[in-house]
């Protein structure tokens, strides 16, 4: 099989619109309003059961991703079925008027009686399908519209590849051909397509309506997508080289190493955006296994997709291979939390492989570790000191033996033993942070140590709140022994000593600055 024809996009569209903080999105490999509906709730994405899922259902669905229009009957696709994780809605029930889906009403979050098979899909605009498989909507003889006439498909050239650009557009990942036969007329031969269309029309093919079949080459295909099954993804590396590292997915609650001939640059540019990390210049190489098992074979991205999910790729498999795939991502920056009710203090979490989880505290999480965290929160770090009053994460434990000196600005920067490698811990270990201090900090803009300013001419300087632990509505300047209020100075310079210190004060920070009143008078010149 070679690489293009392996190659698979897959685009997670998330049309984000947030009603009593749900989000819900359509999964699928095309943005074209045909997909897998999915929820968020509880900071999971999850499925929705097609239980009495019907037209205006469908209709709330679109209407919420900006994707509905008068006159145009969504339709909702019945056991679409290749959903994986939390199953979050069962019996949806909508008028159709709603302005969201969490305006209809449904069982409890969560509660259901459904298999993933019965994940419910969405098509927004019928009117724009322009090929379908009938009598199934996953599976049966191919047609595809032209003129308004609908005909079928010579299975001459006709391959994985073809039948997969047909599924993509369905809100499938991959397609087979399977055998069928129809006389209706045919309106296609000879098409040849590479996985970077998105219709049959856009490959090559013979003129419409030119072909030198019979009926019984009429194509059919069969389409199926994998559970998104790879939880979480990381680099390992004994010498902890930050964004380097041999490739382990967590799958079925271990962790494996990937082996996967062809793996390149377009599967290592989706390896590094999984991680985090920026994708420009992403690296893949082969190195020595070491007798590690091997879980993965045969992944295959274009380079666009989100995360190896979402590639081709075969079932997961166990295994054992001498030569394993090492990565190298460039950096970015780590996002952190605080998860607690109080403002400025709680559990830490950080977001890795787009997934949140816990940081283990270990003998070496202590004050210059949290110091680090409260850098990265942006709050005042004065004083930060080290807690597990904060109870127990979820999930993965991310970091443990986190070792920082203090002046880092981000927790990647420190040492630790590894992204997900957390053998002696568990979540009652889980850090918290306390991060305290100034209870505001500000600075002036533009910024500057000494600001020139033309005699006659207008000056303006903003006093910028750069945080605080409460609303910010007192402003006080000093400036050659006036006082002014507001959070902007501005005076129009007269005198030219009217030169010097300008200083904000906001509780008890402050901040300064000088500023020159220059003239340009003229000179006298000797003759």
């Amino acid at each position: 099989m070679t690489k293009w024809a392996a190659a698979y996009i897959l685009l997670l569209t998330s049309v984000s619109c947030s009603v009593f903080s749900q989000t819900i999105r359509l999964v699928s490999p095309l943005d074209n309003g045909v997909g897998r509906l999915e929820v968020y709730y509880n900071g999971i994405w999850g499925t929705v059961c097609d239980d009495s899922f019907g037209a205006d259902e469908a209709k709330v669905v679109c209407r919420q991703l900006g994707r509905y229009e008068s006159g145009v009957t969504p339709r909702a696709i019945q056991t679409f079925g290749f959903g994986g994780g939390q199953i979050w809605l069962d019996d949806v029930s909508c008028s159709g008027s709603e302005s969201s889906l969490a305006s209809c009403s449904h069982n409890s979050w969560g509660v259901n009686n459904c298999g993933h098979s019965e994940d419910v899909g969405i098509i927004c605009d019928p009117s724009d399908i322009t090929m379908k498989l009938t009598p199934s909507y996953k599976k049966g003889l191919l047609q595809v519209s032209h003129s308004g006439v609908w005909g079928t498909v010579c299975d001459d050239l006709f391959g994985e590849v073809e039948a997969s650009v047909v599924c993509r557009a369905l809100g499938y990942q991959r397609g087979r051909v399977i055998d069928e036969s129809n006389s209706t007329k045919m309106w296609l031969d000879d098409v040849q397509c590479t996985l970077q269309n998105t219709d049959l029309k856009d490959c090559k093919h013979r003129p419409w309506g030119t072909d030198d079949c019979s009926g019984s080459e009429a194509v059919g295909v069969e389409c199926s997508s994998f559970p998104e099954e790879i939880a979480a993804a990381r680099l390992s590396s004994n010498a902890n080289t930050q964004g380097e590292g041999v490739l382990e997915l967590y799958y079925g609650g271990r962790w494996g190493r990937v082996h996967s001939t062809g793996f390149g640059v377009e599967e290592a540019t989706v390896a590094c955006r999984m991680l985090g990390y920026n994708t420009d210049a992403a690296l893949a190489s082969l190195t020595f296994n070491l007798g590690n098992e091997t879980l993965f074979d045969k992944v295959q991205c274009v380079g666009t997709e989100l995360t190896l999910n979402e590639c081709l790729h075969y079932p997961w498999n166990t295994g054992t291979a001498w030569m394993v795939i090492r990565v190298q991502c460039p950096s970015a920056h780590l996002q952190i939390r605080l998860n607690s009710t109080t403002s400025g203090r709680g559990r830490v979490e950080v977001l890795h492989n787009n997934v949140w989880g816990t940081v283990c505290r270990g003998s070496s999480f202590s004050s210059q570790e949290a110091q680090v965290v409260c850098k990265m929160a942006n709050l005042p770090w004065t004083t930060a000191s080290v807690t597990t009053s904060y109870g127990q994460g979820e999930g993965l434990i991310w970091l443990s033996n986190v070792n920082c000196l203090g002046t880092e600005t981000s927790l990647d920067e420190c040492s630790h033993s590894g992204w997900g490698t957390a053998p002696r811990c568990s979540h009652s270990s889980d850090v918290g942070v306390i991060c305290g201090g100034d209870t505001v900090s500000i600075h002036l803009e533009p910024p500057g140590s000494v600001l020139n300013v033309l005699l006659g001419q207008p000056l303006s300087v903003k006093c910028v709140v750069d945080y605080s632990n409460s609303p910010v509505t007192s402003f006080r300047w000093t400036h050659s022994g006036r006082s002014d209020s507001g959070q902007t100075f501005s005076r129009t310079m007269i005198l030219k000593s009217d030169s010097g210190n300008l200083t904000c004060n906001v509780g008890n920070a402050r901040a300064s600055t000088r500023f020159n009143v220059w003239c340009k008078c003229p000179t006298t010149r000797s003759h």
